[in-house]
C-alpha cells in the first residue's frame, strides 16, 4: 500500500519484502481517522479522505483502486499531483538488496526448506532457479523514481527498523508513534530473517544474478547505504 498524510506531510512507499506492512500499520493512524480503518492488519480497503489516504492492501486489488500496495512512486506523483507531492517527505522501506532478492525468491518460488532440498541434490539447480527469479522480478527502482530521478527523502531499513522509525517520528514530530516504539508496542507482521537459514548467500547467487540485482536495486543500495559487491568474490568475502 501507499500512505499519504496531508496534516503531517509525508508519503510512505511500500516496497517488497521490507517489513512494509509493519510500518504501514504504525503510520496509517496519522493519515485517516481511526474509525475508517479496518481491524485486519494484513488487508484493508482503499481509504481516500481530505486528510489523507490509505491505499488498498490485500491479495486481490479491485480494478477501480487508485492507490494500492507496492505502488510505483511515479504513479503516486501522478495521482496526488505535483503540489501535494512536493509538500511531503517521501519515505520508503528498504532492505539489503541481496537479502531482499532471496526473500522474494522464497515467497514466490521455493520455501527455505524446499530450496535446501534442491541445494542438497543439485547446488547449480538452485542457482539457476534463483537467476530465473531475479530476471522476472520487477525493477525495484520504481519505488524511488519520478521522471527518472530519485525523489525519496528518507528510508526505513529492515535491519534498523526501530531506530529508523524513531528517527522518522522525531523528524515528523509524531510523539505518539515515538511513545509506542519506546514502549515496545511494535507489531511484527510478515517479518523474516535469513539468519537461521542453513543456506548461505553464495548458495543462491552467480555473477549473472549479482549483476541483475545490482541494477534492479540500485536506489536501495544508495538510500540504505548498503555495500554493493561487484563480483562474487566481494559478495562472499
Amino acid at each position: 500500500m501507499m500512505l499519504w498524510s496531508k496534516e503531517h506531510r509525508f508519503i510512505f512507499v511500500k516496497t517488497k519484502k521490507t517489513a512494509g506492512t509493519t510500518i504501514e500499520v504504525l503510520l496509517q493512524d496519522f493519515c485517516v481517522d481511526k474509525s475508517e480503518l479496518q481491524h485486519s492488519a494484513h488487508s484493508t480497503r482503499e481509504i481516500i479522505t481530505p486528510s489523507g489516504i490509505v491505499g488498498f492492501r490485500g491479495k486481490w486489488r479491485p480494478p477501480w483502486c487508485r492507490f494500492y500496495n507496492h505502488m510505483p512512486l511515479q504513479a503516486i506523483y501522478n495521482r496526488l499531483g505535483k503540489d501535494q507531492f512536493e509538500r511531503c517527505l517521501v519515505v520508503a522501506s528498504v532492505r539489503d538488496p541481496y537479502d531482499a532478492a532471496v526473500s522474494f525468491f522464497h515467497q514466490k518460488y521455493l520455501s527455505v526448506e524446499q530450496a535446501l532440498e534442491v541445494h542438497q541434490r543439485n547446488p547449480d539447480r538452485l542457482k539457476q532457479l534463483f537467476l530465473k527469479s531475479v530476471k522476472k522480478n520487477s525493477n525495484q527502482n520504481i519505488y524511488f523514481d519520478v521522471q527518472g530521478s530519485n525523489r525519496v527523502d528518507a528510508v526505513i531499513r529492515f535491519e534498523e527498523l526501530v531506530t529508523d522509525l524513531r528517527d522518522l517520528a522525531d523528524r515528523l514530530d509524531l510523539s505518539s508513534l515515538k511513545n509506542r516504539i519506546d514502549a515496545g508496542e511494535m507489531p511484527s507482521l510478515k517479518q523474516r530473517s535469513r539468519k537461521s537459514s542453513r543456506l548461505k548467500i553464495s548458495d543462491y547467487f552467480t555473477e549473472a544474478s549479482l549483476r541483475i540485482v545490482n541494477g534492479k536495486y540500485q536506489r536501495w543500495f544508495v538510500g540504505g547505504n548498503y555495500p554493493k559487491a561487484s563480483s562474487m568474490d566481494e559478495l562472499i568475502r
